[in-house]
């Protein structure tokens, strides 16, 4: 189920271990996201801006994260933990892949 965010109305949440969310903006919509180093602390690790029609995805990190969404403009969507899929590959299918971007694939051995 995904929460709004509204402008000038931000949100703090605790993403667990582990976890992504996904914070979306319409087409007229932005704000942007900070990842924050724990529970109750200020100390900012990385940021993301969340430019009008785009998905952000955050996470996953070994450690639970506190969340910091503000929106700019319109509403800003997220929602932690949905529409993941996890498959298996093999070592060709993987290397068949045209694009390889280390932001969106995660590949799990074991």
């Amino acid at each position: 189920m995904a929460d709004t965010v509204r402008a000038n109305l931000p949100a703090d949440f605790v993403l667990p271990k582990g976890d992504i969310v996904k914070v979306v903006a319409d087409a007229n919509s932005n704000g942007k996201a900070w990842v924050m180093s724990g529970h109750g602390t200020n100390t900012v690790i990385t940021s993301f801006v969340v430019s009008a029609g785009a998905t952000v995805t955050i996470g996953p990190y070994n450690l639970a994260r506190r969340i910091h969404v503000e929106c700019y403009a319109g509403a800003l969507s997220y929602a932690n933990g949905e529409n993941i899929n996890v498959m298996g590959i093999t070592q060709a299918a993987y290397d068949a892949l045209t694009v390889k971007d280390a932001n969106t694939l995660y590949v799990i051995t074991g």
